[in-house]
């Protein structure tokens, strides 16, 4: 206790020889004002679980305003998809108590035509209540647009998520600015999907990179790693945009069964599933009934950017 007091004698005194020499005062993390917003906002978040990547955002996600997750290459939809439902899927576990936990997927059409549509029962294991999840199709990206802005306004959705596709002209800067502080009037969060897109200048708090990591092998009852099968998803997330800290990646292991996120130590999951990738040739398996040689099927095709 006289340590602290003490630290607050010597924060009024900062304060004074500032205000004396005519300069605003420099608050340090020793500053009761400081501790009061940092209290607050650690009040504000939802904590995902994993420590080491909520330390990095200041105890979890923020409750409301614009929050960005994209995707370098067009394969890459379905991991960011995955890592974006996960985030709807806290939000609603987290406001499950409260009238406000149904979830809205704003999906404009050529988002939805690359990445498919969502498959409910695909979406109950992974541990949202899709008695709750709406989904809406658009034929416009301004039809996304005004479709998530009044579910902002109705303001009964534990989150809402907009999916689109690149880089639109119609949803720059300014646009995102708007439903930003739509969000944080709200006070919800709205999860915006780019799909293929490149980063660019936005009113987000907070944007993640997504790609795909190797996941573990599932676990047996005796706790041995069973050989050649896939455990929860896992995730290479990449902290592109945040305030607090310069840019990091980190692996995140999402448990549905949990419906929290586990830091992920890649090293050790390569390690038990063996190096490289588990099907790690690109050749078709030999018919029972036709020729020893398989034709190969090819390149892999990507686009990097979707527009």
């Amino acid at each position: 206790m006289e340590g602290a007091r003490d630290g607050d004698r010597l924060s009024m005194l900062r304060d004074t020889l500032a205000r004396i020499e005519g300069r605003e005062p420099r608050f340090d993390d020793t500053h009761p004002v400081c501790r009061e917003e940092t209290r607050r906002a650690t009040e504000n978040r939802l904590p995902l679980g994993a420590e080491r990547f909520d330390a990095l955002l200041g105890g979890g996600l923020p409750q409301a305003g614009l929050l960005e997750v994209r995707h370098d290459e067009t394969r890459e939809a379905g991991t960011a998809s995955g890592f974006t439902l996960a985030l709807a899927a806290r939000y609603q576990e987290d406001r499950r108590p409260t009238p406000r936990r149904s979830l809205l997927w704003v999906a404009e059409r050529q988002a939805a035509a690359e990445a498919g549509l969502p498959y409910a029962p695909g979406l109950a294991d992974y541990g949202l209540d899709t008695a709750r999840l709406f989904f809406s199709r658009t034929r416009r990206i301004e039809d996304a647009l005004w479709v998530v802005e009044a579910a902002l306004a109705c303001g009964d959705f534990a989150a809402v998520a907009l999916e689109v596709r690149g880089n639109p002209a119609s949803l720059g800067f300014t646009e995102s600015r708007r439903l930003h502080l739509k969000a944080k009037a709200a006070g919800l969060p709205l999860l915006l999907l780019r799909q293929g897109g490149a980063a660019e200048a936005s009113a987000a708090l907070l944007r993640f990179a997504v790609r795909p990591a190797p996941a573990r092998p599932r676990r047996l009852t005796t706790g041995a790693a069973l050989a050649g099968s896939l455990g929860n998803p896992v995730f290479s997330v990449t902290i592109e945009k945040n305030r607090a800290v310069p840019p990091q990646t980190l692996a995140l292991e999402w448990s549905a069964h949990d419906l929290r996120f586990h830091d992920h130590d890649a090293a050790a999951s390569r390690a038990l599933s063996g190096a490289g990738r588990a099907h790690p040739v690109d050749r078709l398996p030999a018919p029972a009934d036709g020729p020893d040689q398989p034709r190969p099927v090819g390149h892999v095709v990507a686009f990097r950017r979707a527009s």
